[in-house]
């Protein structure tokens, strides 16, 4: 899996930094939780045994996140609203 930080990060972060990998092996479905905030970005895959953490630093006006992958398809996808 990968994070890719070139629309979002560029100019903010080394370039070095901008595409990081994450190591998976997974058979099957994959658990994904993914948590965005105000400045901060965390992956915990496979029930916590990989995890991701990068500081963010998006535009005000910055309203998305993509998500996707090659030959995955969504299951379930949980939004919510961290203010509260």
């Amino acid at each position: 899996m990968y994070v890719d930080f070139t629309r979002s990060e560029k100019g903010r972060k080394p370039d070095g930094n901008l595409l990081q990998t994450i190591s998976l092996k997974s058979s099957g479905d994959l658990k994904l939780q993914i948590m965005v905030d105000k400045s901060s970005l965390e992956i915990f895959a496979v029930d916590g045994e990989k995890v991701f953490t990068s500081l963010i630093y998006p535009d005000q006006d910055a309203t998305g996140v993509s998500v996707f992958g090659a030959g995955a398809k969504f299951i379930k996808l949980n939004v919510l609203n961290m203010d509260k």
